[in-house]
C-alpha cells in the first residue's frame, strides 16, 4: 500500500512561549485508521487540531507539516480546506457544545 498521509515533526507554541507539541510524527497508509486515546490533558485534542490544522489563534506551528493525499494541509484556503478534510478526515470532538 501506498503512504497516503504524513505527519511531519510539528512543533506548536502557546502565545511563542509555551511549547505544546514537540517532535510529533506519524503517517498512515492508505484505509488505515487511527484513534487517539489518553488522559485529560494528554495532548490528544491539540495534536488533532493541528493536523486539522485549525488551532485557536493563541496556538502557533512553529515548524513541520501535514501532508493528505499529496497536499500540505496548512497550504489550503478555509474553504478548499474544509471541503478536503471533509472527504478524507473524520472526527469526533471531545466538548463539541
Amino acid at each position: 500500500m501506498r503512504q497516503w498521509n504524513k505527519y511531519n515533526p510539528i512543533k506548536l507554541h502557546f502565545k511563542m512561549k509555551r511549547v505544546l507539541l514537540k517532535d510529533v510524527s506519524l503517517s498512515l497508509k492508505e484505509n488505515e485508521t487511527i484513534a487517539f486515546i489518553g488522559e485529560s490533558g494528554s495532548g490528544k485534542t491539540i495534536t488533532l487540531k493541528s493536523i486539522l490544522a485549525i488551532l485557536p489563534e493563541a496556538v502557533k506551528r512553529a515548524s513541520g507539516s501535514v501532508y493528505l493525499c499529496g497536499e500540505d494541509i496548512y497550504t489550503l484556503k478555509n474553504n478548499k480546506k474544509r471541503n478536503f478534510l471533509g472527504q478524507h478526515i473524520g472526527f469526533v470532538a471531545q466538548n463539541t457544545v
